[in-house]
This record gives C-alpha cells, sequence and structure tokens, in this order.
C-alpha cells in the first residue's frame, strides 16, 4: 500500500501530479507506471487523457514502480516494498493499455490517478485549475473505449468510402446490406458512454491537438468530425423518415426524391426544430471552432442550459465542469466537502441555490430551463431536495419547455413593467429568505387554470410507446383573473364545452407545463417574456413552468422565419405586454417561491 504525499495547495505554485506510463512490448504486457509531483507553471511534455471512469466494481491493477529515492516523488510506501499495484476501472485499464508505446515512457495526466481521491481538500483545489490542466497539454487523447460488438473499424470504414456529391454532401442511398454499418456508426457516434460526460466539454473545447482513440483504430479529431458530419448529415435524414409512418419501400424510394423529401421532413418541423437537442459530437463539431480562440468564453447559464443532457456523476460536477470554461462572472466556490469535521462545507443543495440565484439576478429566463418530467415540483434532483425555483441543470426536458425557451425572445409579456426585476434586498429578513431557499419575483396574476388535457405534439405518432413522450405537453384553459384589494376578481367563468376540448390542439390552445393542475395561476412576472405558472403552497408558491396563452389559431409556421419578431395572430394580448396596461388597476405582488 502506499500513500500520496500532499500537494503545496498554494494557488500560485499550481502544483500537479504526472504519471509515467512505462513501455512494453506487447500488449498484454502488464502495466507499470511511476507517479510524481510537477508544477502547470514549468509543465514536462505530457498528454491529457479524456476518458470515462466506467464503472468502479471489478477494478484491475496496475504497478506502481516505487523509488523513495526518486526526484518529485508523489507517493510514499506504507511497506518497504518495490512493487506496489494502484487500482484502476477496467476502462481507464484499457485506455493506458492501448495508448502505451513499445519503446518510450509517456507522460500523462489522468484525473483518477494524478488527484488524491480520498482528499475532498485537494480535489477541490485540482479542479479549479482543471481547464488549465487541459490547455497546457501537447495533446489531448480522447478515448472513446475499446472495441465493442459493433465495429468502429467497420463504421469508419463505410463512411470514408461513401463518395460525397459537387455541393460536399454525401451521396448515398440506403441499402439493407449496410444495416451493419450503420448500427456500427450510432455506436460510434451515440451510444458511447463517453458521449453522455458533461467533463468532455472543458477537455475537449481548446486550442490543443486532440487524438480520438477507440479500440485499435487512431484519428486526429478534425478527420474524425468529417466522417462524423457525414453520418449525422444522413442519420437525421434516415430517422426523420423512419418516424414518418411510411413503409420501408416508401421510405427507401423516397430518399431518391429530394422535393418531396422536403415535404414529408418538413412535418412537425417546428418543434423538432426548437425543441430538440443535437448530439454531443455534433456540440464538440460547432463549438470547437469558437474555442480556437483562447478569448472565446460562453456564458456559464448558456452552458448550463445548451449541456443540459450532459451527466456528472457527482451532481456538484455538472457545475464545475462548466464553470472553469466560462465568463468568469459568477462567484462559483469549488468545494466538494460535506464533513463539517473536514472543515468549510458546501453542499449540493447550497451550491445549485447559489448558482441558479446569480444566475437569475442577470435574466429571469433562467426559470424556463427548470420544467422536467423526472423531477417532482417539490423536489430536484438524485434525492437532493431542491426549491422549486432551482434547476437541476441534469433533468431532461420536453419539448414543449424547450421551445417555450428558445422562442421566449418573440415576447414581451412584461414589456415597460414598473420598478424592473425584483431584486433580493440585503434587510435581515430578506437574508432570511435566502437561507431557506426562497426567491422572490413581482408580477401581476392573470389567470386561473380550469381544465388540462393532455396531447403529443407531433402529428405522425399516434401512439406513445412510439412518441417515448418526448412530444409530450399539457394544454390548459383559464379563467382570467386580476387582484385587486386583496382578492381574485373573475374576468370570466364561461364554462369549456366538450367539442372544444375535444378538437383541442397546441396550434389553437393555451399550453404549458407537463405538471400544470387545476387552480394553478399564471402570472405575468417583471423581467418574463412570457406568462409564468404557479402554484400556491401555504404562504408561499411553487414554480410549475413558462406557458403560452393562445386565443385562436396559431401560425407556426411563420415563427420558423429567424428574423420575423413581428406579433404573431392567435395569441392572447397578454403575450405582448397588454397587462402592463392595467397595473394601476391591478395589484403587483411579491410571489416568494420555495
Amino acid at each position: 500500500m502506499f500513500t500520496f504525499l500532499p500537494l503545496d495547495l498554494t494557488p500560485e505554485l499550481r502544483q500537479i501530479r504526472f504519471l509515467n506510463l512505462l513501455p512494453a512490448s506487447s500488449f498484454d504486457a502488464a502495466i507499470s507506471c511511476t507517479i510524481f509531483n510537477g508544477s502547470l507553471e514549468a509543465p514536462p511534455h505530457y498528454e491529457a487523457l479524456s476518458y470515462v471512469w466506467g464503472t468502479e466494481s471489478d477494478k484491475l491493477k496496475i504497478n506502481l514502480v516505487y523509488d523513495d529515492a526518486q526526484e518529485n516523488a508523489a507517493c510514499k510506501a506504507d511497506i518497504e516494498d518495490t512493487g506496489l499495484n494502484l487500482e484502476v476501472t477496467q476502462n481507464l485499464a484499457s485506455a493506458l493499455r492501448h495508448i502505451r508505446d513499445v519503446k518510450s515512457s509517456r507522460i500523462l495526466w489522468i484525473d483518477a490517478i494524478c488527484i488524491d481521491q480520498n482528499s475532498t481538500k485537494e480535489k477541490s483545489h485540482q479542479v479549479a485549475q482543471m481547464r488549465q490542466v487541459y490547455l497546457s497539454a501537447h495533446r489531448v487523447i480522447m478515448w472513446l473505449g475499446p472495441e465493442s460488438s459493433f465495429s468502429s473499424s467497420l463504421a469508419i470504414e463505410f463512411l470514408r468510402s461513401m463518395p460525397m456529391g459537387k455541393d460536399g454532401e454525401p451521396q448515398y442511398v440506403y441499402q439493407e446490406a449496410d444495416s451493419p454499418a450503420w448500427l456500427a456508426c450510432d455506436d460510434l457516434f451515440l451510444k458511447r458512454p463517453y458521449w453522455s460526460r458533461s467533463w468532455i466539454l472543458q477537455e475537449v473545447l481548446h486550442n490543443r491537438p486532440v487524438t480520438v482513440h477507440v479500440g485499435q483504430n487512431t484519428l486526429e479529431i478534425d478527420p474524425f468530425f468529417d466522417l462524423f458530419n457525414k453520418y449525422f448529415t444522413l442519420r437525421k435524414v434516415l430517422s426523420s423518415l423512419s418516424m414518418s409512418g411510411l413503409s420501408a419501400e416508401e421510405q427507401k424510394q423516397l430518399s431518391k426524391d429530394p422535393e418531396k423529401l422536403k415535404k414529408v421532413l418538413a412535418n412537425d418541423q417546428w418543434f423538432r426544430e426548437f425543441g430538440a437537442t443535437e448530439s454531443m459530437p455534433a456540440s464538440l463539431v460547432y463549438f470547437r471552432p469558437l474555442f480556437q480562440n483562447p478569448k472565446y468564453l460562453p456564458r456559464l447559464g448558456y452552458l448550463l442550459n445548451t449541456f443540459r443532457d450532459q451527466l456528472a456523476t457527482v451532481p456538484k460536477d455538472k457545475i464545475y465542469s462548466l464553470s472553469g470554461m466560462a465568463e468568469q462572472e459568477y462567484d462559483i466556490e469549488i468545494n466538494y466537502n460535506e464533513d463539517p469535521a473536514k472543515g468549510a462545507t458546501l453542499s449540493t443543495r447550497e451550491l445549485y441555490m447559489q448558482t441558479t440565484r446569480q444566475l437569475l439576478a442577470k435574466v429571469l429566463v433562467v426559470l424556463l430551463w427548470i420544467e422536467s418530467p423526472q423531477r417532482k415540483i417539490e423536489s430536484g434532483l438524485d434525492g437532493i431536495r431542491l426549491p422549486s425555483w432551482v434547476p437541476g441543470f441534469m433533468t431532461e426536458q420536453h419539448l414543449n419547455a424547450r421551445c417555450l425557451y428558445t422562442k421566449s425572445p418573440l415576447f414581451c409579456a412584461s414589456k415597460d413593467f414598473p420598478g424592473g426585476m425584483w431584486r433580493d434586498q440585503s434587510t435581515d429578513k430578506e437574508d432570511a429568505l435566502k437561507k431557506s431557499g426562497i426567491f422572490t419575483i413581482r408580477g401581476v396574476r392573470v389567470g386561473r387554470i380550469r381544465n388540462v388535457k393532455e396531447v403529443h405534439a407531433t402529428t405522425k405518432w399516434s401512439d406513445v410507446e412510439t412518441a417515448q413522450g418526448w412530444d409530450k405537453l399539457r394544454l390548459f384553459w383559464y379563467e382570467p383573473i386580476r387582484h385587486v384589494n386583496g382578492m381574485d376578481l373573475e374576468i370570466s367563468n364561461e364554462a369549456v364545452p366538450e367539442d372544444v376540448m375535444k378538437s383541442a390542439t397546441f396550434e389553437n390552445t393555451s399550453w404549458g407545463p407537463c405538471k400544470s393542475e387545476r387552480e394553478d395561476i399564471i402570472v405575468v412576472a417583471a423581467g418574463s417574456n412570457i406568462p409564468l405558472v404557479l402554484r400556491k403552497k401555504d404562504e408561499m408558491f411553487l414554480f410549475v413552468g413558462g406557458c403560452w396563452l393562445v386565443k385562436s389559431q396559431i401560425n407556426l409556421t411563420e415563427m420558423l422565419e429567424p428574423q420575423n419578431t413581428s406579433q404573431q395572430k392567435g395569441f392572447d394580448e397578454i403575450m405582448y405586454g397588454s397587462i402592463v396596461k392595467e397595473i394601476e388597476s391591478c395589484v403587483i405582488e411579491k410571489f416568494d417561491l420555495c
């Protein structure tokens, strides 16, 4: 056994550890390495590994060659033994075996080995400088994993051999015989666990060289992305065809007719364009050129929402993995300690609350990131009880919630709202609210939900099993109300005809949160472009989600035009700020969200 010698955690020294992977003449030879201390101030010629840890069970042992006379030794043997073992996950052992050189040592930085995982203090220090670790590396090694039952070699050769047209688009007509190759491509670009990691963004999006390793295949990142672009262009067409309800023969014939193909792909275009998220390789293809400029620093909120589908084993890492590559405009404390006996603590709940409160101080639209079918209104993430106004940052969203956020700039429900957004004050009362998980907004009540109906947005899918719930949304009918002198005054209380409910769609009826219920109230809040749905809880309110108030048929096709910012027909005037004209006769309330 051995223990790590503690690093000097003085920020200016920027100390880290490095692993020296020793060569081996055969692939199956035992893995041996040494570990030594160094600094990012004057680093050796090293490479940083980007990989997924893999399961913690069934770990493998690698040899740690120990010499207490070694300069800059990073560890100390607990017993007098020069042959020590270091346990690593199977995926990491596979990576080391595949990238190991036959004749020369290879200096690497690998988080699982180079950070003392038993020290929360050291882990907090090292994660704070993680971005610089990858920016200072000579090269980043992207390890996608060993060969699987689907051949990555087959996928690579299939895409390499695909002819390209003069317009730069791949020329291809689907054939049944190519099915194994397509399955191999799906496995390579979509299904490998590597693509789900949140940390890979920080590890790959920069101006350093990146080499992709998958099994025995090695490619530079740009040629790898060229192959992905071929795959992604064709896969989007094939996927849309497979979801079109057409027979296999009809799909095949349609793939040969570009004009008819466009018409089919136009079905449900609105929700697909503004609700669906891209795959992780597609995101890397888009963002990597931007990050070639070291001065490109996106805002943290933009990264958190854009990459909300990326996963982190430790919930804190969802924020930490992105904060290092973002503009440094917020005070994000990196602290893994949750044991008071070991010093200052920061719980996951506190971190999420602190981060969200800072984001909301800039824009209230952050509230539209919250709604998710995976969370209860009053709970949060993996058993962590988050206030209803705090996003889980890793919970999935239905298409309706994504669309409400994406298209919110088209509306201006709170335009010219007097007094601006409510800001938390520094009074003792407000400080107490902060600590208890309360966030306060200002607004006017405009309605109360009376009936709800669950539907699917897409027209081609006729059953829930086919749609898999991704297009699920909830229509609602509401009674307009105004809050005057402490009372809710009903503007209209007409019953909803049964035939109206039966013929209702998201194009002719108000719709919003997938968990909205009868008696939820609708509020136009200062700082929000669209109305919000809240639920009374004692003397406070739970945040449910955003909504669209629709009076008659709307034209979604017009909203596809990126330059079209004109007022759309069919929407309630409230969506465009009419409530502000009534402010003098209504009560502006403070809604304490819990």
